[in-house]
């Protein structure tokens, strides 16, 4: 990187920590989290790390050392090395992460953090809460729509090669997910991998003091989802809600036509389809199959036939207004 670059990245922001933890959400690919962290772009001098371990980024790989999905899914040492990483983007130390001055999202000053991560670190969820003293927000949506929304699974092939991942499942679990890893089609695959991200925060780390939200509720009662998250992680009232509800999130260039024209007609009109158009693409026999593999695994998050999170699930208040 040059000098150039590191000097625009350093004098794009100027962050003094304030009193309130920073923030670390928690998503699986595909899964709404741009649309999340949008919301928390609209707190005042909140700066926003995203994707801080995607090894897409040059940055990301300089600064761990590494340059394959399979040795960030197996990282030796990954403790260490995470704190000394985390610690220096907290210093305002890795400039070529911060975000662009000229993106509507920047801030010249800021007090909070906020890191969105994913492709790595599933169960080491807990780990950051206790390091960095930090709040934590997960974010899950349906395994079927969010296996419509992958082409390719790059870390796949890697979950059950790291002794400490592997460890959490019983013979059963990995016997069926390898067959599925070797031989499974492109659906079977992506319940597996979904399964594989989200089994360590939902079913073995799961921390009461965690924000847990589901796309589908933050999709369709915002405001109470909100509410919610507000409370959970020490937010201001979030400004312009309705606005932010309404627009399309960067990510929208990798969805549908359907939902791109939704958003380009000002995205006010009837919001089910969103949570449940991948109905219109499933096969014969795909849910059932959906369901058996999560019951293999004990993944109870989401029900045989409903759109939304089980009952316990669900973002306090949304039940009293209608729901699934």
């Amino acid at each position: 990187m040059t000098f150039s670059a590191r000097l625009k990245g350093r004098i794009s922001n100027i962050h003094i920590q304030g009193k309130r933890p920073d923030i670390f959400a928690f998503s699986a690919p595909r899964s709404g989290s741009t649309f999340l962290l949008e919301l928390l772009y609209a707190q005042k001098r909140m700066k926003v790390y995203n994707e801080p371990l995607n090894i897409n980024k040059a940055a990301v790989r300089e600064q761990l050392g590494i340059d394959t999905w399979e040795e960030l899914t197996c990282m030796e040492n990954r403790e260490v090395l995470f704190e000394a990483y985390f610690r220096r983007l907290m210093a305002n130390a890795v400039p070529a992460l911060n975000v662009p001055f000229y993106r509507r999202t920047s801030r010249f000053f800021t007090t909070r953090h906020t890191f969105k991560i994913m492709h790595g670190a599933e169960d080491m969820i807990d780990w950051f809460r206790t390091t960095f003293g930090g709040r934590i927000l997960v974010l899950v949506r349906h395994p079927i729509s969010t296996t419509f929304s992958h082409k390719i699974y790059p870390r796949l092939p890697y979950f059950l090669k790291f002794p400490p991942l592997r460890a959490l499942f019983s013979e059963a679990q990995l016997q069926e997910a390898e067959r599925i890893i070797a031989c499974g089609d492109h659906f079977e695959r992506g319940i597996v991998n979904w399964c594989l991200q989200n089994y360590p925060a939902l079913n073995v780390h799961r921390h009461p003091d965690w924000a847990v939200v589901s796309y589908e509720d933050l999709t369709m009662y915002p405001e109470k989802s909100v509410a919610y998250l507000e409370e959970k992680l020490d937010l201001d009232p979030t400004p312009d809600l309705e606005r932010i509800v309404n627009r399309p999130s960067f990510s929208t260039v990798q969805s549908d036509k359907e939902t791109k024209k939704f958003f380009a007609a000002g995205g006010s009109g009837d919001r089910q389809f969103l949570i449940e158009k991948w109905r219109k693409r499933i096969r014969p026999g795909q849910e059932e199959r959906c369901f058996e593999i999560l019951d293999l695994f004990g993944m109870d998050f989401y029900e045989r036939g409903n759109l939304y999170p089980a009952d316990r699930y669900r973002v306090p208040g949304v039940l009293n207004g209608g729901g699934s």
